[in-house]
């Protein structure tokens, strides 16, 4: 198990479910849904197991985030881009901020990197 996802009008239920059953699972938020995690389990630790598996040092790799859950993954890559749409805590983290939202930002800044290797 890595991350379960809900809707944020179920944070009640999910921290009362919690706390009954004494989980030691984490509960995060970002800006529509309310996160659960296992401790120790985050997108860094998961981007450590890709970059291994694949054998490319984690310098290499670009980290795109809109949410604080994606903190964790900006302090592991080698650059650290938020997209438009990002929450202002996440954009103070990243060494690009795109001009565009979601998806769109994130086509921005490849482009713009592979237009630079030509």
């Amino acid at each position: 198990l890595t991350q379960i996802a809900t809707k944020k009008s179920y944070l009640d239920v999910v921290e009362r479910v919690m706390k009954e059953r004494r989980s030691q699972m984490r509960v995060a938020l970002n800006s529509e849904s309310v996160l659960i995690t296992h401790p120790g389990v985050d997108k860094a630790s998961a981007m450590q197991q890709v970059s291994a598996l694949m054998d490319v040092p984690l310098h290499r790799f670009i980290a795109f985030g809109d949410s604080e859950n994606d903190a964790s993954l900006f302090r592991v890559c080698g650059l650290a881009v938020a997209v438009a749409n990002a929450e202002v805590s996440l954009k103070l983290q990243a060494d690009y901020i795109s001009t565009l939202e979601r998806g769109a930002g994130v086509a921005e800044i490849l482009l713009r990197a592979l237009a630079a290797r030509s």
